[in-house]
């Protein structure tokens, strides 16, 4: 390889991994964005809680569904 080409080479590749790496971030924003609506639950199982995010407007009932075999306390 020429250095020209050397140059070059080592100029656009960090640029395209920048690239894919916030590609990357912006797919996974977009996958974890949800549409708020009139009533969300979100439910407990197995010690984590699902769905990872939401989204909701002011007013909206969110109901907590607790499936765990570990009880609440009062």
């Amino acid at each position: 390889m020429t250095k020209k080409n050397m140059l070059v080479a080592s100029v656009i590749t960090p640029v395209m991994i920048l690239t894919l790496l916030l590609l990357a971030r912006l797919a996974s924003v977009s996958a974890n964005a949800q549409p708020s609506a009139a009533n969300a639950e979100i439910k407990i199982d197995n010690f984590s809680f699902g769905p990872d995010t939401l989204k909701v407007s002011a007013g909206t009932t969110v109901t907590w569904i607790n499936r765990d075999d570990i009880p609440t306390r009062s």
